[in-house]
């Protein structure tokens, strides 16, 4: 029989040179009628695999473009973050609309798949079903299997690989099922490894100042930003009185309990943290330092900051920018308490009596504004010694504190403003750093230790009376479930009345002693210092900001707009392009291989198998039948049977001479099921 690639020469083959058909090639009758009815039998390259072919790739490839796109940032926008509120909400509606067409084509996609891919491995089967050349072998199972689109039924599949012995897989049919998998799979693997998520995007609503952006739906009104807080600017803190913050911080000190909301206490965020944002424990001085006061067990210590703005405060999608500090104290027990104090204006008190010698040496200038007048992050170093002496034992302890003002940019990228930076003309004192602050706070005027040292021999129980009643030991209310400092200050205030005139004696020095013994550890120094330092640097912010509204910075919130995008997945992205590259390479080899021979059918429709059914009947057999062509005995029939097409020159018979059957071609084709024995 004729090789289809060689359609034209056997065609123009000279008739005399025809053979009979062979025993196992049965030419199908066929009638004028039934070739007028039936002009696809012509062999030629058909283009609706071509179409179908391409519908559907640009449908594949260029939703998942977009994705990978938005992924990062918005189709046609430079990216999804504008500080500067140049997007407009015409511009967020767009962003929207390309996100909801996105889906919409996948969704075509995902509806498309199967059906085409199926589509154009049906027209693929009718060229794998021709014979191309002498090695191949198709049976007439497994052409049905083609025939019935195998490789979308599981049944046949399953068949397929539990007997193989019965020949109904082919190559073919495997190479459909990887293709039809790779079809189905690819939408829900999207779905799962790729999902949309919600983000927000601020506009030129959003923006509190003026912007160049002249859509008609910018406001210009600033409707949808509030003011949340305010910030103090630099030169303005320079200005704050000292003897304000340090009236404010002896206050808190004093009436300080451990489980306080503090409304500004910022929590210092890990990776690893796994406390609810709403727990109102975070907030208290408990979360940060543990349950009881126990200076010398191990405890684990949380970090945290102050701000001038309350704790929670969001500024929505605005990027807003406020100073933050935090200390850090460090103590550490040192013999050489120095002689001379150092610094311009060292910050230098003490107590003496009898039993008891407390020396208190603040290092540098407890009146000047240690900060630099810019907005950049800053360290500062301040160091506080303590000494307290009690009979001959004496306990010297050191304290380096390392005072971080924090805030964004980090120092690397210096903050850049149009705003003024020139320092302002002062008044009165400067507020000193945060420690010397609270060495003032707790060792300055009007404090117990100060209180003590002024009064004089005959005023001592007047003065522990002044100092019990009112209250103006620090950290008492704090400090009440410790048990030798807090015992030694409820023992002497009891005792503040007595008529005993040693106890009377022993009043100011068990005084100022019970504080002490609250400093007597490093750790116990270190927690209290670094509360007081807490409570100096929220006095120094908060009294700025509410006494200067003018010369602070507005904080603004807004809540900006809601778009969905894809979720940037880089797994997702890697799998779902692999996958889609993977099918459109499968795609472009069947239809290459379609197009390699012409096809004497589009697909196995009814009239194709009805034509395979009229030939399988002139040889006598059913289509049932398991033995299409005589076989050996010897040898079965399921490793024999063939099911090629070929084809052959139509013979005329006396009967149909002169009968004209060709419509558009030399010689008229006719396919025969080759079944060779």
């Amino acid at each position: 029989m004729d090789n289809p690639h060689d359609s034209n020469s056997s065609q123009t083959r000279p008739e005399e040179q025809n053979d009979d058909p062979p025993a196992d090639t049965l030419k199908m009758k066929e009638t004028q009628g039934l070739h007028e009815t039936t002009p696809d039998h012509h062999l030629r390259r058909r283009k609706r695999a071509l179409w179908l072919l391409l519908l559907y790739l640009p449908v594949l490839i260029l939703p998942w473009i977009f994705t990978c796109i938005m992924m990062f940032r918005p189709i046609m926008k430079p990216s999804y973050i504008n500080q500067s509120g140049g997007y407009s909400m015409t511009d967020i509606h767009v962003m929207r609309r390309w996100n909801t067409a996105t889906d919409i084509l996948h969704n075509i996609a995902s509806i498309l798949a199967v059906p085409i891919v199926s589509a154009l491995l049906a027209y693929g089967a009718v060229i794998y079903t021709q014979r191309r050349k002498a090695s191949q072998d198709l049976n007439i199972r497994q052409m049905f299997a083609l025939a019935d689109r195998g490789w979308t039924d599981i049944p046949t599949l399953w068949f397929a690989l539990r007997k193989p012995s019965q020949e109904q897989s082919s190559r073919y049919l495997g190479y459909g099922a990887l293709l039809i998998l790779l079809a189905a799979i690819q939408p829900p693997l999207r779905q799962l490894l790729v999902q949309d998520e919600t983000m927000t995007v601020i506009t030129c609503d959003d923006q509190p100042v003026a912007t160049s952006n002249d859509d008609p739906t910018c406001d210009t009104l600033d409707l949808q930003t509030k003011v949340v807080g305010y910030d103090p600017e630099p030169q303005v803190l320079e200005m704050c009185p000292q003897n304000i913050v340090i009236q404010r911080t002896r206050n808190k000190i004093i009436d300080v309990r451990r489980l306080d909301v503090q409304p500004h206490l910022w929590r210092q965020v890990h990776e690893d943290d796994n406390y609810p944002v709403e727990d109102q424990l975070m907030n208290s001085f408990q979360f940060y330092y543990g349950g009881k006061f126990s200076p010398d067990e191990d405890y684990e210590k949380r970090r945290y900051f102050i701000s001038s703005l309350r704790n929670g405060t969001t500024t929505g999608v605005l990027r807003e920018h406020a100073i933050r500090m935090d200390t850090d104290v460090k103590c550490t027990i040192d013999n050489n308490f120095p002689d001379h104090c150092a610094g311009d204006r060292p910050f230098i008190t003490n107590f003496t009596s009898p039993a008891l010698e407390v020396a208190v040496c603040g290092e540098g200038t407890y009146d000047r504004f240690p900060w630099k007048n810019t907005r950049d992050k800053q360290e500062i170093k301040e160091r506080l010694w303590m000494r307290t002496k009690v009979n001959v034992d004496t306990v010297r302890q050191h304290e380096t504190v390392n005072m971080n003002l924090r805030e964004p940019p980090p120092k690397s990228d210096p903050f850049t403003s149009e705003a003024s930076l020139d320092p302002f003309w002062t008044y009165k004192l400067q507020t000193p750093g945060p420690l010397l602050s609270a060495a003032l706070a707790l060792f300055g005027n009007g404090t117990l230790l100060h209180t003590a040292r002024e009064a004089s021999k005959d005023q001592q129980q007047q003065t522990a009376l002044h100092i019990c009643h009112h209250s103006i030991i620090p950290f008492m209310l704090y400090n009440r479930d410790s048990d030798l400092s807090h015992d030694l200050l409820t023992h002497q205030c009891a005792n503040v009345d007595t008529d005993k005139e040693y106890v009377k004696y022993l009043l100011l020095p068990g005084l100022v002693g019970g504080f002490m013994q609250m400093l007597h550890s490093p750790a116990a120094a270190e927690q209290l210092l670094e509360l007081t330092a807490f409570f100096a640097s929220e006095a120094l912010l908060m009294t700025t900001a509410e006494v200067s509204l003018s010369e602070s910075r507005k904080i603004y919130t807004s809540e900006g707009s809601t778009i969905l995008k894809p979720e940037k997945s880089i797994p997702g992205l890697i799998v779902i392009s692999f996958l889609i590259c993977l099918q459109v390479a499968g795609l472009l080899v069947l239809a290459r291989f379609i197009y390699s021979a012409p096809s004497w059918t589009l697909m196995f429709d009814a009239k194709a198998l009805a034509r395979i059914g009229a030939q399988l009947h002139d040889q006598g057999k059913d289509l049932d039948d398991v033995s299409v062509s005589p076989s050996p005995p010897d040898r079965p029939w399921t490793t024999s049977k063939l099911g090629l097409f070929g084809q052959q020159k139509k013979l005329e018979t006396p009967e149909e001479k002169g009968q004209t059957v060709d419509r558009g071609s030399k010689d008229a084709t006719v396919p025969s099921v080759v079944t060779a024995g």
